[in-house]
């Protein structure tokens, strides 16, 4: 029979995987794509294969090849020293994920959502050279935040998975919950410096 102890790292680990960072971004792209007309005239489904394929694939292809080499032993990247090479990939990628939307004239909104993610990549990425920063809690949070100063007040019904997907990591024991707060911090104030101050 299940103990409760399992029944709650069986729950948290389904969690996390299932509202995984890459996930969520996903959906970001796919609804700040299609939130309302475009006036540059650019084909949104065009739009939204350039965010996910610089935003998601390429970074997952480069952990998938890792974990094919053997490098690495899960594709939730435990340990902090691993962590570096995939979120600098991954800062590239959006890098040049940006300068192919900025050619395409893609919307202001879509742009910045893009250079938010990648410049938040980069604070993350620096924060792991002294700290495991949970990337899941930044992601969670992350995604809170540009909701609501992009939707407003509906955005909130968001707040229970943000919550949950925060619980998961520190029942995991993947994260304490400093790191966990401290990713949650970090994913808010950039979300509301770009989204509520310069946008």
């Amino acid at each position: 029979m299940t103990g409760g102890g399992d029944r709650v790292s069986i729950g948290a680990r389904w969690i996390s995987n299932l509202a995984n960072p890459l996930v969520l971004v996903a959906g970001v792209f796919a609804l700040v794509v299609f939130q309302g007309p475009d006036a540059s005239g650019t084909d949104p489904t065009l739009l939204l294969g350039v965010c996910l394929f610089f935003g998601v694939f390429l970074p997952v292809a480069y952990v998938g090849l890792l974990l094919h080499k053997g490098v690495i032993e899960e594709a939730f990247i435990a340990r902090k020293a691993d962590r570096k090479g995939s979120l600098w990939v991954l800062v590239i990628s959006c890098s040049v994920g940006v300068g192919v939307l900025y050619s395409l004239k893609a919307p202001f909104d879509v742009l910045m959502v893009m250079m938010w993610y990648t410049g938040l990549a980069v604070l993350a990425g620096g924060m792991l050279f002294w700290w495991k920063i949970s990337l899941h809690a930044i992601g969670a949070w992350g995604t809170l935040g540009m909701l609501f100063f992009l939707f407003g007040l509906p955005a909130l019904a968001y707040l229970p998975l943000a919550l949950a997907i925060s619980w998961s990591r520190i029942a995991l024991g993947v994260h304490t919950t400093g790191q966990v707060l401290g990713g949650a911090g970090l994913a808010l104030l950039s979300a509301g410096f770009v989204f509520g101050v310069l946008l």
